[in-house]
């Protein structure tokens, strides 16, 4: 039976899950500014579209630039619930968008608001239906020559019980509401930088499951508060080293019996980043070693483990773009005396625009979980295309193809051995 129960992961710096493509690009805007910057995993939908792509890329008023769009599409798939079920069937969805951005000599400020809405087609999989928000404001400013303050507030709804993380969790279809509340400060001494970077993440991840006593719903809050300290030296134009130690605290509670309290704990980390800007290639690296402690004698701490993303972007030419990534993070568990999962993920795709009014995408995912100190690990590749055509500055339609596989390796837990394929057909509208 499923442990009723969720916790998620909230690595210092990594952003988890899909997110609108207006905000992704907000988020790269204010991460290139000279402040410290952690790679993050590299999946399909971080494909960023093109500059010279044909479509409107919003407009000015007032000194304001003004962003906003709204994709209406429909798709079939082979595995609506994406388990061993495999049962197919269809639904319809919206996702619309909007930004704000004003930016000056010494700073910018940036708005961005997104919401989805997703609805089977026939009312017994209405399980599957769901609906999310986002807010997020973020923005950097220079109060002198030499110091740069940075800032992200963010209120955003995510989708949960998807990933093969979940899954071995026992997270089941249920949707996560996370606040988190992030600033940086960094003082540039010539080549030198010392900063401090902050971060307060509430997560309360909600979770509906039919049982004898008929439908419980399970909450479960979880409080993240991280810091570190970083020391940069620029080599030269292009690159930039980072140092940095850091710690990070972690509390539950839950209104259902779980074993989530149990994973309360303390983190102690070290690590490094490089980052790369050249004209064709930019070249992100994110390394550091971690000791947890946990609260609970019941799990074993970690100690000397290690996590990393590496994100790289190369233009072939003006029409060609390729994007690899690879990442190993540390997810917390649900699973009784195990302190997390490990789950690796290697990415590789790009970025294909034949005419100005064409735009084809491909990425080709791994993914590995794996349970601290089991003898269990859960496999997923996945496959995408996305091909875009551009029928005005405002106006484009696209198809979108996904193939998936999921395994379990060392056991036989039918459960997580499945696989699925879905096909989408949208129109887009920008403002």
């Amino acid at each position: 039976m499923k442990p009723p129960c969720m916790s998620r992961l909230k690595g210092f710096g990594v952003a988890k899950r899909r997110c609108a493509q207006r905000s992704l690009k907000l988020v790269a805007l204010v991460s290139c500014m000279p402040i410290i910057s952690l790679a993050s995993e590299v999946t399909f939908d971080s494909l960023e579209d093109p500059h010279g792509f044909d479509v409107s890329q919003g407009r000015g008023l007032w000194g304001i630039e003004v962003t906003g769009s709204l994709n209406i599409g429909a798709e079939s798939t082979t595995n609506i619930y994406q388990d061993a079920s495999e049962i197919d069937g269809g639904a319809r969805d919206a996702d619309l968008s909007g930004g704000l951005m004003r930016k000056w000599d010494t700073g910018m400020m940036a708005l961005s608001l997104d919401y989805a809405d997703y609805k089977a087609f026939k009312g017994e999989y209405s399980a599957q239906d769901f609906d999310t928000l986002s807010l997020l404001f973020l923005g950097s400013v220079k109060p002198s020559e030499n110091l740069t303050l940075k800032w992200t507030v963010a209120d955003s709804e995510l989708l949960l019980g998807t990933s093969p993380a979940d899954q071995l969790n026992g997270i089941g279809r249920g949707k996560e509401l996370d606040e988190m509340v992030e600033l940086d400060g960094e003082l540039a001494l010539g080549a030198w930088s010392v900063g401090l970077k902050g971060r307060y993440f509430d997560s309360v991840s909600q979770q509906s499951q039919d049982t004898d006593d008929g439908i419980v719903r399970d909450t479960l809050d979880r409080v993240e508060r991280s810091a570190i300290a970083y020391l940069g030296y620029k080599i030269n134009s292009a690159t930039t080293l980072y140092s940095y130690v850091g710690k990070q605290t972690i509390r539950y509670t839950e209104t259902a019996a779980s074993t989530a309290q149990l994973h309360d704990s303390d983190e102690h980390r070290f690590g490094g980043v490089i980052n790369y800007a050249a004209d064709a290639l930019q070249l992100t690296g994110d390394l550091y070693f971690f000791s947890r402690d946990f609260k609970s004698p019941a799990i074993g701490d970690f100690s000397g483990e290690w996590q990393a993303n590496l994100k790289g972007n190369y233009a072939l030419s003006d029409s060609i773009a390729l994007v690899v990534g690879a990442s190993r993070e540390f997810n917390e568990s649900n699973i009784s005396g195990v302190g997390g999962l490990m789950i690796s993920n290697v990415f590789a795709g790009g970025t294909w625009l034949p005419r100005n009014s064409t735009l084809l995408k491909v990425g080709l995912q791994y993914e590995s979980v794996n349970p601290a100190g089991r003898k269990l690990e859960v496999l997923k590749t996945s496959f995408n295309v996305d091909i875009r055509e551009s029928l005005g500055p405002h106006v484009s339609v696209g198809l979108s193809l996904q193939a998936y596989a999921q395994k379990p390796e060392k056991t036989d837990l039918a459960a997580f051995d499945f696989h699925g394929s879905t096909a989408k057909i949208y129109c887009e509208l920008d403002l």
